[in-house]
């Protein structure tokens, strides 16, 4: 996976300066590493070139082939299980395909945020994908052994996956927050680490589901629906990640209101999805109706695909909410609208809120024109 630098215009994207921010006839201020909020009139600033909309645009990018790649390869792993039984064997394949899978994800984000600029990008694949593994193997620990020891009922198992696996995605993330140096307080840097986070537990999870040996065809049912329904962890805590890193950056402190709530948002949805979606699963042992034959299997995922993608769209919308805000400045003109910064006050002190520069203020650093 090769993570993109977009070219720089005029000024780097490091450079403290005011830069136009999408928004015609106005600039913002942009420290170096993130918008602090403020913005001033400048007449001088057009509006960004429109974008022509392609209804296909998504066929020429490599995060939609490699999405679409690395879901075939699942599938083929959810075959192999059906075929040969072994569960070592499709662990490896489904893992391959999720790493392809998700290759695609990071590089769709990539594409508005331009992670390549960051200069700590390797520590922080690493971090990330360690992340992943801990949260993983900690989500197996405390559902498939602590829970059940303690008495909990299945209903109520399902319910507590939003506490457990989004806290668990963002607990080494945070402690590097906190306790990591300056490389990994840089919001650009929260939000690849922690997408990171979930796009590998949620491969483990998917390799999890798939190589399952005693449900004849669901193996194929799984291999077709889980890359999909992983999305969540990505997309759901990449959302948190975004206004954590961000207003945690503002107010120079870890923890913040807005991103305790953020955090709280996503643990509610998420135990929302797993709590409802959890009727469709064998209630005494967690896992999903058994296929009777391929047939099954294909007719049933192409029912199951269709709330799958509703859902996997939505979270993607929340992420870029929140992901919007951590565009740099000199790739705004080539984000659609929807990817521009709307200056969200998120960990913006109190006494500092509201307080807009006015036109006659200088620029601090850098230009009105990068």
């Amino acid at each position: 996976m090769t993570i993109q630098s977009k070219p720089v215009t005029n000024e780097s994207p490091t450079t403290p300066g005011w830069y136009p921010f999408g928004r015609p006839g106005s600039v913002a201020e942009w420290d170096g590493h993130a918008w602090t909020s403020q913005s001033r009139p400048d007449e001088s600033v057009a509006e960004p070139a429109k974008r022509k909309h392609h209804p296909f645009r998504f066929l020429g990018h490599r995060w939609f082939w490699a999405v679409a790649v690395g879901n075939l390869i699942v599938i083929g792993g959810g075959l192999l299980m059906v075929a040969t039984d072994s569960k070592p064997l499709t662990w490896a394949v489904v893992v391959v395909g999720m790493i392809v899978f998700g290759a695609g994800v990071v590089l769709l984000v990539d594409r508005r945020e331009a992670f390549g600029q960051l200069t700590t990008l390797r520590p922080l694949l690493l971090w990330g994908i360690v992340s992943g593994l801990v949260a993983f193997a900690l989500a197996v620990l405390i559902e498939n052994r602590l829970e059940p020891d303690l008495g909990l009922p299945t209903e109520a198992r399902l319910w507590l996956a939003g506490p457990v696996e989004e806290t668990l995605k963002l607990a080494i993330p945070f402690l590097l927050l906190v306790f990591g140096g300056s490389r990994f307080k840089d919001p650009r840097a929260g939000l690849l680490l922690v997408i990171l986070s979930g796009v590998v537990l949620g491969g483990m999870e998917a390799a999890e589901y798939t190589a399952q040996s005693d449900l004849k065809w669901t193996p194929l049912l799984m291999g077709i629906i889980r890359p999909g329904t992983e999305l969540i962890h990505p997309l759901l805590t990449g959302f948190a990640a975004g206004v954590i890193w961000l207003a945690a950056w503002r107010a120079r402190r870890p923890v913040t209101a807005v991103g305790v709530g953020a955090w709280v948002l996503a643990m509610a949805i998420h135990s929302l999805h797993d709590g409802l979606m959890g009727r469709n699963v064998n209630t005494s042992t967690l896992k999903p109706p058994t296929m009777e034959s391929a047939g099954e299997a294909v007719a049933v995922s192409v029912v199951v695909l269709v709330p799958t993608v509703v859902l996997a769209v939505l979270f993607f919308l929340l992420l870029r909410h929140a992901a919007r805000e951590l565009v740099p400045p000199d790739v705004i003109g080539v984000n659609a609208p929807h990817w521009r910064p709307q200056l969200k006050r998120w960990g913006v002190p109190r006494a500092d809120r509201g307080l807009d520069q006015d036109s006659t203020s200088p620029p601090v650093g850098g230009t009105a024109t990068g």
